[in-house]
C-alpha cells in the first residue's frame, strides 16, 4: 500500500499545480512559479475559493490553532456548537467579540502528505528500504532508445490501419492527414535515436508519401526493430542494471513485503511473504508493440514471484487498477455463494502495483502467451507476413466501395463475409489456437484439465467485458497462462459514447467469441460449461438478497 500511496501522492501534487493556476487566472493574479517569493498576506486574507485564513489553509498549525480557541472554555461542547450562557463568548484585543471561527476543509493533497509523512515517521526504515528500491526500479529499468522508437511506430502503425478501417478511403490517392505528419515531426525529432534518424526523415519527412507506400514503410521499419531486438539475449544479470538490487539482502535496512499482497483482501498479514532477494536474471521480453523486463523476487519462505516492469505505463492505468479492485471486491462474493464455489468461479486479475505515475509492477509469469503471439507463431510456420490478412481485407473493402465517393460509406455486409470466408481459408482457419495449445500438453488428460479451467475462466472474462461495457477486445490484450489455464486481459477499461458522457460500446457482439475460440473449447464445453458460467456468475452478483452488482455499479 505504500507505493499506491506514494504514486497517489505525485498524482495529487500535478493536481494541485493545476488547481493552483486555474485558482489564479480566476482571481487574476500571476502564477508564482518556482523561485519567486509571493507577496505576504495580511492578517486576514480573502483566497480565491473564499476561505480565510491566517497560516496555509488546512494546515496542522492552524487546525490546531481553530481547536484550541473552540476548546478555550474547557467544556466539551461541539466545534460548530453556539455559544451557550455556561460557556463565555471569546473576546476580541478591544473587548468585543471575536470574529467567528470558518471550518477549513483540507483538500485531497494535503491528506497524503500528512499520511505520508506519518508513514515515514512511524517507520522510517522501511519506507526508507521502500524508497530505494523503488526509485532504483524507475531509474534503471527504463526502456531504451530502440525501443521506444519500436513503441512508437507500432503505434503510428496502428493509427494508420484504425482510420483507414473507419474512413475507407482509396489508399493510392489519398494523402496523411495534418495530424499524422506532425505526429511524424514530433516523433523524428525528438524520441527516435540518431543514429537512424537521417534514414527516418528521408522515409517520411523529405518525401511526402502516400497512404499506400506510408504503411508499407511503417511495417518494413516495424519489422526492422523486431528483427534487432529479438536478436538481444533473452535475459540479463541485475548486477548490469542495478548494484543495489542485486545484493538487496545485505542492502536493505528492513523487512519488505513482497508487492501487492495487500490487493488480494486478506483479513491480516501475519502470513504475508517478505522479500528474501531479488533473483539474478532479469527476462527481457518483446511483445506486441511493447518491450518490458521481467523481475523475479524470492519470498522468505521460498516462492518465486515474478513482475513484468511496465516503464512507460499507460495514461489509464489508474482507471484500470480501480476497475480490478471494483471485481477483486466481487471475487469475495463469488466465494462466498455456493453456486461460484462448486464451479470454482472467479475473475483471474493480475496484481498491478504503480511504482511512480510513469511506472508499474504487473504479475506475470513465462507461461502467459497472447492470442497475437499464438497467431504470430502461425504465420511463421505457414510463411507469410503477419499483416497479410489485415491488408487484404482493407484492399478489398475499398475495392467493393463507389470510385467517385465523397464521403463515408457503409461495407456491404456480404462482401465482409465473403472477405471474412477468404482469409479463413486461405490464411488463418479456425484451429489456430486449438493446435497451439493442444501440442503444449503431452496428454489429453491434461489438456482436457486445461481446457475446461480455460472455458470457467473466459466466462468470467466475457460477463467482465460485457457488464462495464469494454470494447476492442483485440488478440494482443488476451493472455493465456499454459500452466493453469487462466486467462486475464489487458487494457480493462469501459468504452464512452462519441457523442454524450456514457459507458457505451457500438460493437455487434459486446464480447469476443471468434471461430478459433470456439473450436478450442468445443460444442460441449460452450454449452455446459461457458453459458451456465455466465447465467452463475450474474446470478451470484444480482440476487435480490445479495444485490451487489448493482450497488456497485450505481
Amino acid at each position: 500500500m505504500y507505493f499506491l500511496l506514494r504514486t497517489s501522492r505525485e498524482d495529487y501534487q500535478v493536481i494541485k499545480k493545476q488547481t493552483a493556476a486555474a485558482a489564479s487566472r480566476k482571481a487574476g493574479s500571476p502564477v508564482v512559479t518556482q523561485g519567486q517569493i509571493p507577496p505576504r498576506p495580511t492578517s486576514a486574507q480573502a483566497q480565491p475559493n473564499g476561505v480565510v485564513e491566517a497560516g496555509r489553509a488546512g494546515s496542522p498549525l492552524q487546525n490546531t490553532m481553530a481547536v484550541a480557541q473552540q476548546g478555550i472554555a474547557g467544556s466539551p461542547t461541539l466545534p460548530n456548537a453556539p455559544p451557550t450562557s455556561s460557556s463565555p463568548v471569546p473576546q476580541g484585543q478591544n473587548g468585543g467579540p471575536a470574529a467567528p471561527l470558518v471550518h477549513v476543509t483540507r483538500l485531497p493533497w494535503e491528506h497524503a502528505e500528512e499520511i505520508m509523512s506519518v508513514l515515514k515517521t512511524a517507520f522510517p526504515l522501511l519506507a526508507l528500504s521502500m524508497e530505494t528500491m523503488g526509485d532504483q526500479i524507475s531509474k534503471f529499468f527504463k526502456c531504451p532508445p530502440d525501443e521506444d522508437a519500436y513503441r512508437l511506430i507500432v503505434a503510428l502503425l496502428n493509427d494508420a490501419l484504425q482510420w483507414i478501417a473507419r474512413m475507407n478511403p482509396a489508399l493510392e490517392d489519398t494523402k496523411l492527414p495534418p495530424s499524422t505528419e506532425a505526429n511524424i515531426s514530433r516523433f523524428a525529432e525528438t524520441i527516435l535515436p540518431a543514429h537512424i534518424r537521417v534514414a527516418f526523415e528521408a522515409d517520411f519527412v523529405a518525401e511526402k508519401p502516400n497512404l499506400y507506400k506510408y504503411i508499407e514503410r511503417l511495417r518494413r521499419w516495424r519489422d526492422r526493430f523486431e528483427e534487432k531486438l529479438d536478436r538481444r539475449p533473452p535475459y540479463q544479470n541485475l548486477e548490469s542494471y542495478s548494484p543495489h538490487l542485486s545484493e538487496f539482502k545485505f542492502q536493505k535496512f528492513d523487512d519488505v513485503e513482497i508487492p501487492g499482497q495487500y490487493l488480494s483482501h486478506r483479513d491480516n498479514n501475519k502470513d504475508f511473504v517478505r522479500i528474501d532477494r531479488f533473483l539474478p536474471k532479469v527476462d527481457v521480453i518483446r511483445g506486441y508493440g511493447i518491450c518490458h523486463r521481467r523481475l523475479k523476487m524470492r519470498g522468505h519462505d521460498g516462492s518465486v514471484h515474478a513482475f513484468a516492469v511496465q516503464h512507460p505505463a499507460a495514461r489509464h492505468c489508474r482507471r484500470e487498477e480501480r476497475i480490478l479492485q471494483l471485481f477483486r471486491i466481487f471475487n469475495g462474493v463469488l466465494g462466498r455463494r455456493k453456486e461460484s464455489r462448486r464451479r470454482n468461479l472467479n475473475f483471474h486479475l493480475p496484481l498491478m502495483i504503480p511504482l511512480a505515475p510513469h511506472l508499474r509492477l504487473v504479475q506475470d509469469d513465462a507461461s502467459y502467451i497472447s492470442l497475437q503471439g499464438i497467431f504470430e507463431d502461425h504465420c511463421r510456420q505457414i510463411g507469410i507476413n503477419k499483416d497479410d490478412p489485415i491488408v487484404f481485407a482493407l484492399k478489398k473493402v475499398i475495392a467493393s466501395l463507389e470510385p467517385g465517393r465523397t464521403g463515408q460509406q457503409l461495407v456491404d455486409p456480404n462482401v465482409k463475409l465473403e472477405i471474412f470466408n477468404t482469409i479463413q481459408e486461405k490464411m488463418v482457419p479456425k484451429t489456430v489456437v486449438l493446435e497451439f495449445l493442444s501440442s503444449s500438453y503431452p496428454s489429453f488428460s491434461e489438456f482436457f484439465l486445461f481446457r475446461r479451467q480455460f472455458s470457467y475462466q473466459f466466462a468470467a472474462l466475457t460477463f467482465l467485458t460485457y457488464v462495464m461495457t469494454m470494447s476492442n477486445r483485440y488478440p494482443h490484450k488476451m493472455f493465456i497462462s499454459r500452466a493453469t489455464g487462466n486467462i486475464w486481459g489487458s487494457e480493462l477499461i469501459p468504452a464512452l459514447a462519441s457523442t454524450n458522457p456514457t459507458f457505451h460500446n457500438n460493437e455487434a457482439v459486446p464480447f469476443r467469441l471468434t471461430p478459433n475460440i470456439q473450436s478450442f473449447m468445443g460444442p460441449i464445453a460452450i454449452e455446459g460449461i461457458f453459458s451456465c458460467a455466465v447465467m452463475t456468475i450474474a446470478r451470484c452478483l444480482s440476487e435480490p438478497d445479495v444485490s451487489h452488482l448493482p450497488s456497485q455499479l450505481q
